[in-house]
């Protein structure tokens, strides 16, 4: 890939770079190369579906300025090698310096190491501790196959330029503390995505939804706990919000 780069050079008039990169440790200093050669180059953005060459990748991101675009979604039907906590550590470290992002696409499921030898425990990385950093973003999507431990999603709430957060599927991640909190500071969101979280745990009522007035979009399916009277909360909604909910919950 970074010899097939090397030609674009000559567009100086570049404006926007895509690049997914699948196996190949030296496309990212090609990108920082191109980057610096092409001063119309804004926004860069960066795709990887192996954990190998996004930790290998990690330092450099903070390096290329115009980086406002990161995607690391590990390649499951491809059959690739999955991660580990080391290098999802290395991972995160790197998304946390690269201040100049405004989306971020990211899965956060890896498997730990013990006593030397590789485990087949899935264990979670605490992914947003890290992610509290990038203030800048817009976009934020933690993807479904990651895992988050109790009380990490609080840490989302220094994030109030997000106009799009989506916390699929990580259930003990984000509970009714996370997700009132959340409500009560994100309030530029206009999508808020908290399909099979853990809601209704601890008897939350929603009201604090009543904070997002800009929200259009709400995937609520899979949290069984809601309550009554946080459903009703919900449903009040859907005048100016397309509020998704389990078939038995709308009925």
């Amino acid at each position: 890939m970074p010899g097939r780069l090397a030609p674009l050079t000559a567009l100086q008039q570049l404006q926007r770079l895509r690049v997914h990169i699948n196996i190949d440790h030296d496309a990212t200093e090609a990108v920082q190369r191109l980057a610096a050669a092409l001063p119309a180059l804004q926004p860069v953005a960066l795709a990887y579906d192996y954990a190998w060459d996004a930790m290998i990748a990690a330092p450099r991101w903070k390096q290329i300025t115009q980086l406002r675009q990161l995607c690391f979604v590990q390649d499951a039907a491809a059959g690739g090698p999955p991660a580990y906590l080391n290098q999802i550590y290395s991972i995160l470290e790197g998304v946390a310096a690269a201040t100049s992002l405004t989306k971020l696409e990211l899965e956060e499921a890896c498997l730990a190491h013990k006593s030397g030898a590789e485990s087949q425990e899935w264990v979670p990385g605490a992914a947003c501790r890290q992610l509290a950093r990038l203030t800048g973003l817009k976009d934020l999507c933690i993807t479904e196959r990651s895992l988050l431990p109790p009380g990490d999603a609080l840490k989302l709430t220094a994030l109030t330029n997000l106009t799009r957060l989506v916390l699929d599927n990580v259930r003990v991640g984000v509970g009714d503390a996370a997700a009132a909190l959340i409500a009560q500071h994100l309030t530029q969101l206009r999508h808020l995505d908290l399909w099979c979280c853990e809601l209704g745990s601890t008897g939350w009522d929603c009201a604090e939804l009543e904070h997002l007035v800009q929200l259009t979009k709400l995937p609520l399916e899979g949290n069984e706990q809601l309550s009554s009277v946080a459903l009703s909360c919900v449903m009040g909604l859907r005048g100016k919000v397309h509020v998704r909910l389990d078939a038995e919950q709308r009925a």
